[in-house]
This record gives C-alpha cells, sequence and structure tokens, in this order.
C-alpha cells in the first residue's frame, strides 16, 4: 500500500541533515506557508473573538489592536486574547481594556520564548546564555567565551561553520 508521511518544522535544516539515503527515498516535497497577511490575521481574530467572548465584553476595535502585534503569526494574537479575557475575568471587569491586552501579549510572548528556548540544544543555549548576560558581545569574543564555557563543562565544541548557522538560528528565532 501506500503510505505518506506530513512533517511540518519552522526551518528545512531538518530535512537536509537527514542521511541522503533517506532523504532521497522520502522523495520530499516541500510546502511553504507564508506569515498571514495582517487583514488574514484581523479576520481570524474577530472570528475568535465573537465565538470565545460575550458580545459587549470588548470593544470591535480590540482585535484590530490585538492583530497589530501578529508579525504573520496569528498564534499570539490568539493566546493574546485569551489572556486579555483571562486577566480581565480575573479582575472581574466586564470589558477587556489596553492594559488586559498588553498584559496578555506580555503573557503570550513569554510563553512562547520559553517554549522556544526549551526546544534549544545545548550549545545554543550557551550561545544564548552568553549573549543574554552580555547584551553587546561581537561574535569573535563570543565565540571565546563559548570555547571557555566548553571546557569547563567538559563539552565537545561545535565547528565554526556550526557556530554561525547557530547564531543565525537564535536571530531568526528572534532570541
Amino acid at each position: 500500500g501506500n503510505l505518506g508521511l506530513v512533517c511540518i518544522t519552522r526551518d528545512r535544516q531538518p530535512l537536509f541533515d537527514l542521511d541522503p539515503a533517506v532523504r532521497a527515498r522520502l522523495n520530499a516535497e516541500q510546502v511553504t506557508f507564508h506569515p498571514y497577511l495582517s487583514d488574514e490575521v484581523l479576520t481570524i481574530l474577530a472570528h475568535r473573538a465573537h465565538l470565545a467572548l460575550s458580545p459587549r465584553s470588548f470593544n470591535d476595535s480590540t482585535p484590530e489592536e490585538i492583530s497589530k502585534l501578529a508579525e504573520g503569526d496569528v498564534r499570539i494574537p490568539i493566546h493574546t486574547l485569551k489572556n486579555a479575557a483571562f486577566y480581565a475575568h480575573q479582575e472581574g471587569s466586564p470589558m477587556l481594556h489596553q492594559h488586559h491586552v498588553r498584559k496578555g501579549w506580555k503573557r503570550a510572548k513569554e510563553v512562547e520564548r520559553k517554549y522556544i528556548l526549551a526546544k534549544l540544544t545545548e550549545h545554543h543555549r550557551i550561545l544564548y546564555e552568553t549573549i543574554e548576560q552580555r547584551k553587546e558581545i561581537v561574535s569573535r569574543d563570543l565565540w571565546s567565551v563559548y570555547l571557555r564555557k566548553c571546557k569547563k563543562d567538559g563539552k565537545i565544541p561545535i565547528a565554526t561553520r556550526t557556530f554561525s548557522l547557530y547564531l543565525s538560528q537564535l536571530r531568526d528565532q528572534n532570541l
């Protein structure tokens, strides 16, 4: 029989990391999902708001304000709406207000960041933590600090090409 396999990833690197024989056998067809347009995010969010919230619990401008935070990804605005509703309910407020939205967005971004950080490799994490500690560090100095930390922790360091790739991946993840 025929068997299909669907794999979803944010980047194509896992496909390239496969053994060439496995990659050839998979005969993978790549489908790119482009970021949502701002009007698409607004439509999705307004629909969710009308389904999930009482009609008078938010202004018609609330989904529009939240959708501006999307950056092409509808997940953060949906979580922002959910969190804002939670904070409004927690305060006993019958309406979503701007401070609920701000607090909801902050929480949604924190959860996203924790999720991304949890998926990082050990070496990504070393680089990330070093950058966080030393906000302005040039690549050459970061490499030196990274090598010292690996030696101290008894870890085998990654290659310089991998180092550059990992820095790009951290940047792409907005870390």
